[in-house]
């Protein structure tokens, strides 16, 4: 019973801000909303859907091609471009956007030289086409990383038994690996479907009007709360359904996929080989090499080490430090809750815990900011909001690492703890904090990173002069100044890559 009074506590925490936002329809409609959903949410609606299949189709295409050519295939510096392909996920999105704006705009030194050289009609950056290309190829890697694991996981019997069918490399994987794959790359598909739908920051630098930006306008442009609220309220049913079936897809494939022998890549040999290699250089270059060159390069111009102020690196440091605490805290408060004891109840319980991370961060603020007009004045600090709605959306981050760690220790060291006459306290600090101690460092560095790159809760509900990294590159591309943010920007991608870093140690460990 006490394990269930905890995931009933923290289920109540969640999913008050969906039932605040649930209650605004039952408040009556302002103008502002019926010239909103008359003028506004139309176009709103299909540019959200045109950027939605794009990005999911392109990512997916991308993510699986890739994946297949570092499992399959052996060339130079194979190992390298494996990790190297992961490294795009530690540019924010809004990052890659203003720097692909500011290199390919019409008044850019791209499209400037092109011009130069008697090239007309370029076609234009800021467009849905530009956005789904610079989203691609921030996540991308979300199908890549999943693909590769199942290619991994695939028995080298099973392509020896398809070569001696008479089946070529071609038929073999597009007959055979690529269907036994499906489940991965889908998973990692509605994972990129998720974070474009939630995605804020690279549509604003667009001056595309989503789902996303048109909540923030009604609030902020518009001063319409009560608008922002029922467009929140019309965004949830997407999000939880996408992150619902992301869910059920998981749990399928975590019972396909069956450890096996891996196979071997074919070896690419002479100019072959390194012509792979030269195309894996090629797009390392483009995704990360560019973007990094050009943000440098503006960081050093004259003046711009002024657009970096401390006090917005300790603020992010401070907000990601206490939100990483709290959600590795909750998180593992649920799963020792049912250890030994896992009732079907605990289980659907964990789940509703970790329905925030399928919010998109500008309706979760207005969720939690709307609840949290009915907090006591003492808890209804801006700062106690902000920490809330970060813990919130991030706790399954933290909950999937300690998970994983939890399952991997067998009950039957508690067990003899306890025929030795240990407390459960003492038998937690001896015997398990040790053992998952890996999933809490893993849950609480990724969580601490993906709060330093979150930008639209942090913009939304912060305290007044709380400024983060995030929120000032976000002022300064709103005003076209990209040479301005790049300073900022530099940190964030320097301090994302750490658990890039962490995680390609542990899958070598």
């Amino acid at each position: 019973m006490k394990g269930i009074a905890i995931n009933l506590t923290v289920v109540a925490l969640v999913l008050a801000p969906i039932f605040f936002l649930m209650a605004a329809f039952t408040q009556p409609v302002d103008d502002i909303h019926q010239h909103v959903m008359e003028f506004a949410l139309p176009t709103t609606l299909t540019t959200t859907a045109l950027l939605l299949v794009g990005v999911t189709l392109l990512s997916t295409l991308i993510g699986t091609s890739l994946a297949a050519a570092v499992s399959f295939l052996d060339f130079p510096g194979r190992r390298f471009f494996s990790a190297a392909f992961l490294l795009p996920l530690a540019v924010p999105a809004y990052v890659m956007a203003f720097v692909a704006i500011g290199l390919l705009d019409y008044s850019g030194p791209v499209q400037t030289t092109l011009r130069s050289w008697g090239f007309e009609n370029l076609p234009e950056i800021r467009s849905i086409g530009g956005a789904v290309l610079v989203l691609s190829l921030c996540l991308y890697p979300y199908v890549y990383l999943l693909a590769r694991t199942s290619f991994a996981s695939l028995s080298g019997r099973t392509l020896e038994a398809s070569r001696c069918l008479g089946m070529g490399p071609l038929g073999t994987f597009f007959r055979l690996l690529l269907p036994l794959s499906l489940p991965a790359i889908l998973c990692g598909s509605l994972l990129v479907a998720m974070e474009c739908l939630a995605d804020f920051g690279a549509v604003s630098a667009f001056n595309l009007d989503t789902f996303t930006t048109l909540i923030y306008k009604s609030w902020y442009a518009l001063d319409s709360f009560s608008t922002a609220s029922r467009l929140s309220g019309y965004l949830l049913l997407p999000a939880l359904a996408l992150l619902l079936s992301q869910s059920w897809l998981q749990g399928r494939r975590n019972r396909w996929e069956t450890p096996a022998a891996p196979s071997r890549p074919t070896k690419i040999e002479g100019w072959k080989g390194w012509l792979l290699s030269l195309a894996a250089a090629a797009w390392t270059a483009l995704v990360l090499g560019v973007p990094l060159v050009q943000l440098l390069f503006w960081s050093f111009d004259s003046g711009q080490h002024r657009a970096l102020r401390w006090d917005d690196f300790w603020h992010s440091l401070a907000q990601s430090g206490m939100a990483a605490i709290f959600a590795v805290i909750i998180a593992l408060a649920l799963i020792l809750s049912h250890r030994g004891h896992r009732p079907l109840a605990g289980g659907v319980l964990n789940r509703l815990c970790l329905l925030g991370y399928g919010l998109p961060g500008t309706v979760l603020a207005v969720g939690v900011f709307r609840w949290s007009t009915w907090w006591p004045e003492a808890l209804a600090v801006a700062l106690v909001v902000l920490i809330y709605g970060l813990v919130t959306r991030y706790l399954a981050v933290a909950f999937h690492p300690l998970q994983s760690a939890e399952s991997k220790v067998n009950l039957e060291q508690d067990h003899a703890s306890a025929s030795l006459g240990q407390s459960r306290w003492r038998t937690f600090r001896a015997v398990l904090l040790p053992q998952v101690l890996p999933g809490i460092w893993a849950g609480a560095v990724l969580v601490f990173l993906d709060v330093m790159k979150e930008m639209p809760i942090t913009l939304m509900t912060r305290p007044t002069g709380w400024d983060t990294l995030s929120v000032r590159i976000f002022e300064f591309t709103s005003e076209g100044d990209w040479e301005h943010a790049a300073l900022p920007s530099l940190v964030l991608v320097a301090v994302s890559c750490l658990p890039l870093l962490f995680m390609g140690r542990q899958r070598e460990s």
